[in-house]
């Protein structure tokens, strides 16, 4: 276990100045005692059964031109786990083509009370109905659940942030300062109801930062819970959103600091054990090209009461470890107590998009020591290797959140046309719908050290 304590060489004002390579001991320490702790829980299994299940096709893309209760395709997923541990799968769901651009988007969800047993019919947040005509382009979903606070409401609040373009915009080279705006609404009644939504670009997308486009997530927030308990805290492009008064004001930080610009895109959060933030981004297309994989930085954010905030992020760097294939990935905080896990999900390659594992880490996201590959031999398609599912188009943008009685539930975009067609928007975008335990991962393998 790395020692994060006040007075150990992880102290937290000195991250800021550090890079990976920085860590390159600790990691060759922890890369030993991966090896030792292999070899001494070797055929050893955990006392709990591994459970895994997939609903295929769980928002189903026709692959034609929409109507006014059906959709070309489906994507960018992001769950929650809200009040009595309903579950939500939020998504976009594209009205004529797979296309980022060119096509309505509206904004969609399902939800399911007991335990992903059944699913209410999907609803439309942002749509046709309460959207101007030729405008609909809401994108990139982001929850956070917040329980209740003295005075609160008494099913806690849900937050949901995302993003809205023109259906008219061609793509991001015509984009100018206000072409993409943010937008949030929340609900008090576990989504029964919803709030107005809220357009927050002047709060959080302002002219002095003036970002042409603008992405929030899209995925998941977090409420903290080591140091300053319950800051909201929502990923955003080159920044993080936050809120100490249950969303009533919310407020930006660059990341890191003080920088102009960005060198990542799709951004994911996550606290360590000691109360710091790790950011996993994909890297934005000529930070790529340097190194193919996520990008991350660890740092702290700190607010304060009249909404300012202190705290820094180190300079991004690259986690080698973690291949990426310019595309969003999905990193999730398990537990805190032993063994503390961080849960991450991506398409491992370089090449495309539809080679998802999903891994662990017992040290704040350093090392991965334990990984499945989410589609290779799983029900009820059982790919006899992870090749075929890749082949088939399994993967793409993802979603994962904790749920008590289930483990892990994970949304995963596919392509229906398989690999070859992923750039093809003419061909569905569907959304799968997976549900499996820690043990799972571990293929049944103790943890005993960790």
């Amino acid at each position: 276990m790395i020692n994060k304590s006040p007075n150990s060489s992880f102290r937290r004002a000195h991250w800021p100045q550090r890079s990976l390579a920085s860590f390159a001991p600790t990691l060759a320490r922890l890369a030993s005692c991966a090896f030792a702790l292999g070899a001494l829980t070797l055929g050893q299994t955990a006392s709990a059964a591994q459970t895994y299940s997939r609903t295929n096709k769980f928002f189903n893309g026709t692959g034609v031109a929409g109507t006014s209760t059906t959709y070309h395709s489906y994507r960018i997923p992001a769950l929650l786990t809200g009040y009595q541990n309903t579950l939500f799968v939020f998504c976009e769901a594209h009205l004529n083509s797979a296309s980022d651009w060119g096509t309505p988007i509206d904004l969609v969800y399902k939800r399911s009370t007991n335990n992903g047993g059944s699913w209410e019919p999907m609803k439309v947040l942002a749509g046709a109905a309460n959207t101007p005509a030729g405008s609909r382009g809401w994108t990139n979903p982001t929850a956070v659940y917040e329980p209740t606070w003295s005075g609160g409401p008494t099913m806690g609040r849900i937050h949901l942030f995302f993003n809205w373009h023109s259906e008219s915009e061609t793509g991001l080279d015509t984009l100018v300062y206000g072409d993409t705006r943010v937008y949030y609404m929340y609900s008090d009644d576990n989504g029964a109801n919803w709030s107005a939504r809220v357009n927050l670009t002047s709060t959080l997308n302002p002219s002095s930062l003036g970002l042409a486009y603008d992405n929030v997530g899209p995925g998941i927030g977090i409420r903290k819970a080591q140091t300053q308990a319950g800051l909201l805290i929502v990923p955003a492009l080159s920044r993080n959103f936050y809120s100490l008064d249950h969303g009533a004001h919310w407020y930006y930080r660059r990341v890191p600091a003080g920088t102009s610009g960005h060198i990542t895109n799709e951004g994911a959060i996550v606290e360590c054990l000691d109360g710091t933030l790790l950011r996993n981004d994909r890297p934005k297309g000529d930070t790529w090209d340097i190194a193919k994989t996520r990008w991350i930085s660890y740092g702290e954010l700190i607010a304060n009461s009249d909404g300012t905030a202190t705290g820094d992020f180190a300079n991004y760097v690259s986690q080698a470890v973690l291949l990426d294939p310019k595309c969003q990935g999905s990193i999730l905080r398990y537990n805190f107590n032993s063994p503390d896990r961080v849960i991450f999900l991506n398409s491992d390659n370089t090449t495309d998009r539809c080679r998802m594992k999903v891994r662990i880490s017992y040290d704040d996201g350093l090392t991965w020591p334990r990984a499945r590959w989410l589609y290779e031999g799983t029900p009820p398609d059982n790919y006899p290797s992870v090749s075929n599912a890749q082949d088939a188009g399994m993967g793409g943008y993802s979603s994962m959140i904790k749920h008590p009685s289930i483990g892990i539930v994970a949304g995963v975009e596919i392509c229906e046309g398989g690999k070859d067609n992923y750039n093809n928007v003419a061909y569905a975008r569907s959304i799968d719908l997976h549900m499996f335990n820690i043990e799972w991962i571990n293929k049944g393998q103790s943890e005993a050290g960790f």
